[in-house]
């Protein structure tokens, strides 16, 4: 699905946003990332958290996913919200 979504964008407006998530964690996966998808609510302001070693340390990096139609906008509000997130768990990264 990964590969048709990057051959024809436009597919995305047929997938629902948890089944992004969960394809976006299998991506993360085949770049070598642990990943953990959380739930569909109440996440704690994350959608999927990578984990990875490089150099004997280890790297959280938290990804939100927005899947708005693309008549919409995300405003500056999740954003922010979101680096709050990352700023509170102390986390190494963050993808939005």
């Amino acid at each position: 699905m990964a590969l048709q979504i990057a051959t024809d964008p436009s597919i995305l407006n047929q997938v629902e946003w948890r089944d992004l998530e969960r394809i976006m964690a299998e991506v993360f996966e085949a770049l070598g990332f642990r990943t953990t998808p959380t739930r569909g609510a109440k996440d704690g302001g994350k959608d999927i958290i990578l984990e990875s070693r490089h150099d004997g340390s280890r790297r959280m990096i938290y990804v939100e996913i927005k899947h708005w139609c693309s008549t919409k906008k995300v405003g500056c509000r999740p954003l922010r919200e979101f680096s709050e997130v990352i700023m509170r768990d102390q986390v190494s990264g963050l993808l939005f």
